[in-house]
């Protein structure tokens, strides 16, 4: 089929089901299509997109901001079910899920110039204050996006997020600027904070940051420990103990709920429950030092990378009967990376050259030899 053609099967198809882009093609061009050859097209397609993101050229520079951001996280795809496992109408033992998911890793890079604001400012647009800061934060720039599942190619097993985490490191290297602030900013898996330490750059001029969406709903998990959901006591508790945390002052933060959790005799699943809150906030010390990273203007959430996960993976990927092979998937996801980047067209235009220098080999050489009687005629 042309290439044109090919362009908007896969334009369309990495926005909706495959069923569905066969049946608009046809109502609107009356050609008639297979689920079967948007599929191969799709991987065929998605062939060239390594290749494309190795020469891709750097980003525009002139357009970069203040902070260089890097975050990731991990999102789950559901997949087809091995034949040799039990059938769909198979009764399952409790805690067994129907669906097998496998995690797809999906980070990015990208700048935004510093945003200094205070604790309070920051708790007043948490909550939605009537005086809370109207101002638009800066934008973030040149994000570039890179998805991967974990997969066996040539006889090798390949991780996905450790995949990820080279993209990552090479971005890095690319547009990193001397004496730039590299934040780290992602949510509380071990794996990555661990992956990170060994890719990425660590110096006098690097942060790393617990995402505070993650640290929010465990404050609010402590207030209704002690109060009633709902109620305006668990409300002023967690204004109060996240403006401490927004302080710094977490340390204080750990030692109160103990002491308090001590004062009232607490007993079973509230204490089990306030014991592993504790634990996570100190175990994650290190990187939840708010008040000097609201000071530097440091983003503090991962909204990119938590939209990225919705609007890559789980729009497409995730939607009522959707199953997935390893091939498909990566292919759908190498395409939606691209698109989400910018880079669509770009990289029509990169495959199209690549299949013409592969299927027309010679033809630059015959461009280049001289041709007398030809010339003459």
């Amino acid at each position: 089929m042309s290439y044109l053609l090919q362009e908007w099967d896969q334009l369309l198809g990495i926005e909706q089901a495959f069923g569905q882009v066969r049946e608009v093609i046809e109502t609107i061009l009356r050609i008639p299509q297979s689920v079967d050859t948007l599929e191969r097209t799709n991987q065929q397609m998605a062939a060239s997109a390594p290749l494309f993101r190795e020469e891709q050229g750097p980003v525009d520079l002139s357009k970069e901001g203040e902070l260089l951001i890097v975050t990731e996280d991990n999102k789950g795809i559901p997949m087809v079910r091995p034949v040799e496992e039990k059938p769909a109408g198979a009764h399952r033992s409790k805690g067994e899920k129907a669906n097998k998911k496998q995690m797809a890793c999906i980070g990015c890079v990208y700048s935004v110039d510093r945003h200094t604001r205070t604790p309070e400012q920051l708790v007043a647009t948490l909550f939605r204050d009537a005086d809370r800061p109207k101002e638009q934060p800066p934008q973030a720039q040149n994000k570039r996006y890179w998805a991967e599942l974990s997969r066996e190619l040539g006889g090798e097993d390949l991780r996905g997020q450790d995949l990820v985490f080279q993209h990552l490191q090479a971005e890095i290297e690319t547009r990193r600027q001397p004496q730039q602030w590299l934040i780290h900013l992602c949510d509380g898996q071990a794996s990555l904070e661990t992956d990170r330490q060994t890719y990425l750059p660590e110096d006098a001029h690097t942060l790393d940051i617990l995402d505070l969406m993650h640290v929010l709903p465990r404050v609010w998990e402590a207030a209704h420990v002690f109060h009633a959901e709902a109620s305006g006591e668990a409300s002023a508790f967690v204004r109060h103990h996240l403006t401490q945390v927004l302080h710094g002052k977490i340390g204080n933060v750990i030692a109160h709920w103990r002491r308090q959790a001590t004062r009232q005799g607490l007993t079973g699943a509230k204490k089990k429950s306030l014991r592993a809150l504790c634990a996570f906030l100190e175990k994650n010390k290190h990187r939840m030092r708010y008040d000097e990273y609201l000071r530097l203007g440091c983003p503090v959430a991962t909204g990119v990378i938590e939209g990225a996960c919705r609007h890559v993976i789980k729009d497409r990927m995730e939607r009522a009967g959707m199953r997935w092979k390893v091939p498909g998937a990566q292919a759908m996801l190498n395409l939606r990376t691209i698109h989400t980047n910018g880079d669509w067209t770009a990289f029509q235009d990169f495959r199209i050259a690549l299949e013409t220098d592969k299927l027309y080999p010679n033809t630059k050489t015959f461009e280049a030899r001289e041709w007398p009687a030809f010339q003459a005629a």
